[in-house]
């Protein structure tokens, strides 16, 4: 884009040269490091350029993820570390600056990127320094904004906010005869994908403290974590086999959308397995 090379608009990628005005310099060998010490290489960008650093991120931050998910507190705290490290050496000293820079610009579309670039590295750098947002906040770090349902009985259990939560914050559980959409506090971010995502519009930010004030979340123990229970729906039982599938309020969801009729919601409610058949 012209954007990056107008004379106006002194707009750069890449980290050696916003910081060293040259390119591949010491920036570019050291960020290299980092990517090495773990295997990966980058092959379509060089490896200061800015998308390359913030996939570097977030893969630092799955791998957090799947490490909590495992249940290895230990390696969770030493991957968070390196985010924070990574994130101070590298893309906290000269993304907000190119965000920016982006904003000045008044660009339609890259005024937006740098707004989007400013906050998510603003939010980084609380998330991974606690201390920081308690100072800020005047609030203990594990507590917060996160994710809770205004009305739980409009929520279809879709699992669109399960999918966009980076950190596995969210989880959809099927317990028997039951199916779940729980919640993990210690691995929330406050990073609103859910809340955007969510079709019905009941899942929203909330105070923790309100939260279970009025009662919205139960506690439901998962291994060493502990999750808990925003919404629960029974499961369908299958009219032919008796198997469990879908839950009941995905099925109401998806027969309200298309305004089912009593014969086509009968059907509905059959397994994969038996739909195949009839």
């Amino acid at each position: 884009s012209s954007l990056f090379v107008a004379p106006d608009h002194p707009a750069v990628v890449y980290e050696s040269l916003a910081c060293e005005n040259r390119l591949l310099g010491d920036a570019a060998s050291r960020v290299r490091d980092w990517y090495d010490a773990v295997g990966l290489i980058p092959t379509d960008e060089l490896p200061d350029h800015v998308s390359v650093e913030l996939t570097f991120l977030g893969y630092l931050a799955e791998e957090e993820a799947r490490a909590a998910e495992r249940g290895d507190p230990t390696e969770a705290a030493e991957l968070r570390t390196h985010q924070a490290r990574f994130l101070a050496e590298h893309p906290g000293r000269w993304l907000p600056a190119l965000g920016a820079t982006l904003v000045r610009s008044e660009d339609p579309v890259y005024a937006g990127v740098g707004r989007l670039l400013r906050d998510f590295i603003a939010e980084e750098i609380e998330r991974l320094n606690p201390r920081r947002r308690a100072q800020r906040t005047g609030r203990k770090p594990a507590i917060g904004r996160v994710p809770g349902l205004v009305a739980p009985d409009e929520c279809s259990l879709c699992g669109f906010c399960v999918q966009v939560c980076k950190l596995r914050a969210l989880r959809i559980y099927e317990a028997g005869s039951e199916t779940c959409l729980l919640l993990n506090i210690e691995r929330c971010v406050g990073c609103n994908l859910c809340q955007e995502i969510c079709p019905e519009r009941v899942l929203v930010l909330s105070d923790f403290c309100d939260l279970e004030k009025h009662g919205g979340l139960n506690g439901a123990p998962s291994g060493s974590e502990t999750w808990h229970t925003l919404r629960v729906s029974e499961r369908v039982v299958c009219p032919k086999c008796g198997q469990l599938h879908v839950s009941q309020a995905e099925l109401d969801a998806v027969c309200t959308r298309i305004e089912a009729d009593v014969f086509l919601r009968q059907r509905l409610s059959y397994c994969a397995d038996c739909k195949s058949i009839l």
